[in-house]
């Protein structure tokens, strides 16, 4: 497992919550997001400033190497959400380059190209298990891009939209991509309980 804990470092622990936390590297920053682990493990992305004057960057660090995180695509924009193809060549991520929040895949490393996958808003990029589709989310709709990667090139057909989620949904998406995990209200359940809040608690506690 990986995660982030509140004092904003990054940590691994054995998936059947055995063992103890380990240390995978201390924020270079500012507190983030863990985001992906490529499918051979060597990557492990998150995102966080670059410097003061920078967007949401997104980094990368190597669990097995010397464990120092560097910035996978330093800019002024901000770019995050990201998700590495299974074949472990390209990167998926949201970016507001394009003037609003996009999707667009680039090389890993950078430097041999950059395509953009939606064209009217994207969030929340998953791959499909063998790099063949690209799901993401556009506003409440979620959208599908059939993919076909080489080595030198991404090829991408129009998005298609599946169906209508909430707001902000965040899903995940079988290896066949025919199934959805996606956290949903349950129909007719009871809704939250209102919070109170008191502004003026000193009054209460003079009388």
């Amino acid at each position: 497992m990986l995660w982030t804990g509140k004092d904003g470092n990054r940590y691994l622990r054995s998936a059947d919550g055995s063992g103890t936390d380990e240390l995978l590297f201390k924020s270079p920053s500012a507190p983030g997001y863990v985001e992906d682990w490529s499918s051979d493990g060597k990557r492990i992305t998150f995102s966080e400033p670059n410097d003061k004057k920078s967007g949401l960057n997104i980094w990368m660090v190597a669990p097995d190497g010397d464990r120092k995180p560097y910035p996978y695509l330093p800019s002024r924009f901000n770019e995050s959400w990201n998700a590495i193809s299974p074949d472990g060549q390209w990167m998926a991520y949201r970016s507001d380059q394009p003037g609003q929040y996009e999707i667009l895949v680039e090389s890993i490393p950078t430097g041999r190209g950059r395509w953009q996958i939606s064209t009217e808003g994207g969030d929340w990029p998953v791959w499909r298990r063998d790099g063949k589709e690209l799901f993401f989310r556009q506003g409440t709709k979620i959208m599908a891009a059939p993919i076909r990667l080489t080595k030198t090139s991404v090829e991408a057909g129009k998005p298609q939209a599946l169906f209508e989620v909430s707001a902000d949904t965040r899903f995940q998406v079988s290896r066949d991509g025919r199934r959805f995990l996606i956290a949903m209200p349950v129909e007719g359940a009871r809704a939250a309980a209102p919070l109170t809040v008191d502004t003026d608690w000193r009054a209460g506690v003079l009388k």
